[in-house]
């Protein structure tokens, strides 16, 4: 396999939505928690019900719909904060966001809008990649990720994770399809 892959990053609006669909709900799980305080207002909802015979269900209605409201709400300003993300990073362009060149000692990361700005990563440095079914998403920390969709690269989506797999640490690739 070739030593040397360099890849060339495009991103679009959806490849984006997608990654930070993957990251918010499926790696980080950020849905439980509006989904657990839902679940308590319900059960509270539920309970005045049944142990506040006689008196009107307005305190009921008011809990089920800040149960309805608190998941709304949250996921109505998510989905707002990743379309203003999008149009700050001029997604709809489909611009070059970054360029990486993958070798047996790191990977050299180089800005596209940076002024060409690069910096050096060794491969224990990173913290896991996940292989999707149109993309690789390589974390450098738990917090930042590189996006890698497959045909961006010099070698194919497959060949790139399994050189990945050679090089990062092990148990830190995962396939999630």
């Amino acid at each position: 396999m070739n030593s040397n892959i360099s890849i060339r990053v495009r991103l679009d609006a959806k490849q984006y939505r997608q990654f930070c669909s993957f990251d918010n709900f499926r790696r980080q799980r950020r849905w439980f928690v509006p989904l657990l305080v839902s679940l308590i207002l319900f059960t509270f909802a539920a309970a005045y019900l049944f142990l506040a015979k006689g008196s009107s269900g307005t305190v009921a209605g008011l809990l089920v719909g800040l149960g309805l409201a608190v998941p709304m709400f949250t996921f109505g300003i998510y989905l707002i904060q990743i379309e203003s993300q999008i149009a700050a990073m001029q997604l709809k362009n489909t611009p070059e966001i970054y360029t990486l060149s993958f070798s047996d000692a790191g990977v050299l990361a180089s800005g596209a809008q940076q002024a060409k700005s690069s910096v050096n990563l060794p491969w224990d440095s990173f913290y896991a990649a996940y292989r999707r079914k149109d993309c690789i998403y390589l974390y450098f920390n738990e917090a930042r990720a590189f996006i890698l969709p497959d045909g961006q690269a010099s070698v194919s989506g497959d060949q790139l994770y399994e050189y990945l797999e050679k090089h990062l640490p092990g148990g830190r690739c995962f396939v999630v399809r």
